[in-house]
């Protein structure tokens, strides 16, 4: 039984940590740079459609190459240089305001999400590269370069988002709104029915006893 409360402790505290969402999403892109080059190459009738959109992903394989490293490369750089510049920013800011806001950015979404698409995107270029064949016999998963293209541009748009959501978090009116939201819930949990806010009507004064009017 100990053990049993010992894993789901575990899992509980990787599921609403910083580690669960960003690995999974990881693990999603990387089967899906593994199975698509596969799949046009074994099938390649019907990705026809493809040698027309010559100007969405490179034919050439070392263009092709250099066009999947060039997406790994600025993946990786992005993230490291602004999660290194946010590190700073937030522990400034649990120093100034509350240390709860470090506790809060590592159960954001936002963050895990963005975390998670970047080291997402990072993982399918490098394992998109193997699958491109020069010399004799000439592949260029095509389509999986379209998706590459599309999912930087997702990382580029996300990173916006990303920036803005921490401005926003890290502002006292928000820390102090979010605070009392997790008071509410905890109420209710506390109490076991909805939180009801201020009572309508005001409680008579009982003045103690010996007290000369």
């Amino acid at each position: 039984l100990n053990k049993l409360n010992s894993f789901r402790h575990i899992y509980y505290e990787q599921k609403g940590g910083y580690l669960f969402l960003p690995v999974f999403i990881m693990l999603v892109f990387s089967f899906v740079a593994i199975v698509l080059p596969m799949a046009e190459q074994n099938l390649p009738h019907k990705f026809l459609w493809l040698e027309k959109e010559v100007w969405l992903a490179p034919s050439d394989p070392a263009i092709a190459q250099l066009f999947l490293g060039a997406i790994a490369g600025s993946c990786i750089t992005v993230l490291s240089v602004v999660y290194s510049v946010l590190l700073i920013v937030l522990t400034f800011a649990s120093i100034q305001f509350s240390p709860r806001i470090l506790t809060s950015f590592l159960k954001d979404r936002v963050s895990q999400n963005t975390l998670g698409l970047f080291i997402g995107t990072f993982a399918y270029c490098l394992i998109c590269l193997p699958s491109i064949h020069q010399g004799k016999e000439i592949f260029v998963p095509r389509f999986a370069l379209i998706l590459a293209l599309f999912l930087a541009s997702a990382c580029l748009f996300v990173l916006i988002y990303f920036i803005h959501h921490i401005a926003l978090a890290i502002q006292a009116n928000y820390i102090v709104d979010r605070i009392a939201r997790e008071t509410e819930v905890v109420l209710r949990n506390l109490f076991g029915q909805p939180f009801s806010g201020a009572p309508c009507n005001e409680e008579p004064l009982v003045e103690p006893d010996g007290v000369i009017a």
